[in-house]
C-alpha cells in the first residue's frame, strides 16, 4: 500500500484525509511542520499532502525542505490549501509543488492527482 503524509495543523482536516484516503493509501499525518519533515525523512511516503499556513514554520519554508533535500526532493508534494489565486498557485509550482488543491478539497480529483502521480513517481 501506498503511504501518504499529511502535514497540516487543522486536526479536523487531517481526520478527513485519513477517512477519505485510508481505504487506498497508508495515511501518516502531523500538524507540526518540524514532525513531517522527520515523518518524510523516516518514512519516505509517495507523496505528501502540505497546507501552506502553519504555525512557526510556513508551508512554503517546508516545501522548499522537501524539494532541497536529497532524501525527499523525488516525493511529489501537493499543496491543499486554503489559500487561492493564481500567484500563490504558480509560486508554489515554481518552489516545486506537484499539484495545488485548494480547500475545501475536491477528493476524487485529488484522488485522480495521486494515481497521476503514482504512474509518473519521482521516487527512485
Amino acid at each position: 500500500m501506498e503511504k501518504l503524509l499529511v502535514v497540516d495543523d487543522d486536526e479536523a482536516l487531517r481526520r478527513l484525509m485519513r477517512l477519505e484516503l485510508s481505504d487506498t493509501y497508508e495515511v501518516i499525518d502531523s500538524g507540526e511542520p518540524e514532525q513531517g519533515l522527520a515523518l518524510a525523512l523516516e518514512h519516505r511516503p509517495d507523496a505528501i499532502l502540505l497546507d501552506l499556513r502553519m504555525p512557526k514554520y510556513s508551508g512554503y519554508e517546508l516545501l522548499q525542505t522537501f524539494t532541497s533535500f536529497s532524501r525527499t526532493q523525488m516525493i511529489p508534494v501537493i499543496i491543499v490549501s486554503g489559500e487561492a489565486g493564481g500567484q500563490t498557485k504558480e509560486h508554489c509550482k515554481q518552489l516545486g509543488a506537484a499539484d495545488y488543491f485548494e480547500k475545501p478539497i475536491d477528493f476524487d480529483a485529488l484522488r485522480a492527482c495521486l494515481r497521476q502521480n503514482a504512474k509518473t513517481s519521482r521516487t527512485p
